[in-house]
């Protein structure tokens, strides 16, 4: 699926949906360069896409711009983009505010995957805490470490060296 724009309005769209407005003009699919031409199209190709910082910055799509190549490009920016307002109480909600929220939100998301996961691990090795089973202090330490894992300092975005290692 590519990007379309319009001539004369300027309205971008996929090409799916000008495809699906336009049955009476009967396009082929995928649009061609000369059909795209005598109904004033303009394709739109991908723009660069900014660097962000994880896991709190994400790529917004910003509209399209026009480059001195002659042609038409995605734009984007960082985001998640914020501003103030104020709410139904007629309380100012700043982007700090907003910031933060997004914020905890994220890490509440990330911490709940991470628990998720940790207790799987843990669920893999609960037989060797049955009374028939001795537990190798190897695994205690393990079992400990994944336990411990919340109090880590990168909590709740670790890397998968933060994890700990399974005995064998």
């Amino acid at each position: 699926m590519g990007w379309v724009r319009e001539r004369s309005t300027g309205r971008v769209m996929t090409d799916t949906t000008w495809i699906t407005e336009n049955k009476s003009k009967r396009p082929p699919q995928p649009l061609t360069t000369e059909f795209m031409e005598h109904n004033q199209l303009d394709p739109v190709f991908e723009g660069k896409r900014p660097s962000i910082t994880p896991p709190y910055q994400t790529i917004v799509d910003d509209g399209v711009e026009y480059k001195t190549d002659g042609k038409w490009y995605t734009k984007y920016k960082v985001g998640p983009i914020y501003s103030d307002y104020t709410d139904k109480d007629g309380k100012t909600v700043t982007v700090e505010t907003q910031t933060a929220a997004h914020k905890a939100s994220v890490d509440a998301t990330v911490a709940e995957g991470n628990r998720s996961k940790r207790t799987a691990l843990l669920a893999e090795t609960d037989y060797f805490g049955l009374s028939d089973v001795t537990m190798s202090s190897n695994m205690k330490t393990y079992r400990q470490a994944l336990r411990d894992l919340p109090k880590h300092s990168k909590w709740p975005h670790l890397a998968d060296s933060d994890w700990p290692t399974k005995p064998s």
